[in-house]
């Protein structure tokens, strides 16, 4: 039977004030040290991103590999290696098309093992630094594919392995499963194709979208299942469900917060292009289509640039790749509002959830977590993700704004 193809309009990052030729002329002319090499370097992989050590000036700097930003960005303000580019300002927008006038700088060379990226561009961002909590110093982005650049990311064994060499990887890429990609309007951001229960979209594969599986948003639901009434049978059919929910999504430049109507899905089976994941649970609460860095928990992956496809190299040989985090997502996090005094951080709790039954709603602030005092995100962030206490579980303490005091004990978001 023939799906129907799920179309989304994306807000891409890029100028808006000035002619697309000089962004592109900005962006572009960046050059690679070496010709004809292959170079192997230990990276970091943190909820699925892929942290790279480099070295700039004689100084260390841990760069996220982000294939869904377009090109480079610094998450402080500019070094001493920074040379401006003489344009105007640049007007960009985010994902949750907030617009920043941003400038952009060239970059030292920025040293990748044995070899070094020339000339790079970057703009400035420091409101990115208050989310991502020092993890990275700047993100790379996927220009470099688009450029020529091949590699090989090994989640398993935390490698990478970097190429110009067309074909380099094609022994290890036979047979395996792939999704070819595309690039819209020869914009540095893939798009590959998600097949789910109900029908076929292209999204974006996001390595910055750490923690995340895939991002189907409600209101692309909706607009598809307008135009084919039918097939809301079929969403009904995945859908576990359905309730009203606070969203909070992270872009370049900050988050934005929203009231949406949110759908749980349960895909008993969906494809990135042909890799086959089971017993997805996805949540509709997001603002944009994306499948997300936490696929590159169960698979390491390469990135053929000559023919354009990513290739799929399951952890686990023979083995399905079953998910079944229904859990996830039963408990999220948005900041408080500008005023509140009872904490920064704010519960959004599914009915469903484990911290639901354990008397937590949404609207509690959260107080301690794994007994430290929260008082900004990024302590949060540290302990509830990755921090110490029970394997696999977080303690949690809560108070209402009638200032009862809850505690929970829930399945850590990792």
């Amino acid at each position: 039977m023939k799906r129907a193809l799920i179309t989304a309009g994306m807000v891409l990052l890029g100028a808006a004030n000035v002619a697309a030729e000089d962004w592109e002329e900005a962006t572009t002319k960046f050059t690679f040290s070496k010709k004809d090499f292959v170079d192997t370097v230990k990276i970091k992989i943190v909820d699925g991103g892929i942290v790279i050590p480099t070295e700039i000036e004689g100084r260390e700097y841990d760069m996220h590999f982000d294939t869904g930003c377009t090109q480079g960005v610094w998450m402080s303000a500019p070094e001493e290696w920074m040379t401006p580019i003489k344009k105007d300002d640049f007007t960009v927008r985010d994902v949750n098309a907030q617009a920043q006038t941003i400038k952009l700088y060239r970059s030292a060379p920025i040293k990748i093992g044995g070899f070094a990226i020339e000339g790079y561009a970057v703009g400035i961002n420091e409101i990115m630094n208050n989310y991502q909590c020092g993890v990275y110093d700047g993100i790379i982005g996927f220009d470099i594919v688009k450029k020529g650049l091949s590699m090989k990311i090994d989640t398993k064994d935390s490698v990478l392995v970097i190429t110009d060499r067309k074909g380099f990887f094609a022994k290890e890429e036979k047979g395996r499963p792939y999704s070819k990609y595309n690039l819209p309007g020869g914009r540095p951001r893939p798009l590959v194709e998600v097949e789910m229960p109900f029908g076929k979209m292209e999204m974006l594969f996001d390595t910055g979208a750490r923690n995340v599986w895939l991002h189907l948003p409600q209101w692309i639901l909706d607009e598809w299942t307008a135009k084919n009434p039918k097939k809301l049978k079929d969403v009904d059919a995945v859908t576990a469900l359905k309730t009203t929910t606070i969203n909070s999504n992270i872009g370049l430049y900050g988050a934005k917060k929203d009231t949406m109507t949110e759908r749980l899905l349960c895909f008993p089976e969906m494809k990135i292009g042909s890799l086959a994941v089971n017993d997805l649970w996805v949540t509709t609460a997001s603002m944009s289509p994306c499948v997300g860095a936490k696929v590159l928990d169960r698979v390491s992956m390469i990135i053929d640039a000559d023919k354009k496809r990513f290739v799929f190299l399951p952890h686990e040989e023979g083995k399905p790749i079953v998910v079944g985090n229904k859990e996830e997502g039963g408990l999220n996090f948005v900041p408080a509002d500008e005023g509140e005094t009872l904490g920064i951080i704010k519960a959004v709790v599914r009915e469903d959830s484990e911290a639901y039954k354990q008397g937590v709603r949404t609207g509690d602030f959260v107080v301690e977590v794994d007994g430290v005092r929260i008082t900004d995100i990024c302590t949060f962030t540290t302990i509830a993700m990755n921090g110490k206490g029970k394997k696999g579980s977080v303690d949690i303490t809560f108070v209402s704004p009638d200032g009862t005091v809850k505690r929970a004990t829930v399945t850590r978001t990792k």
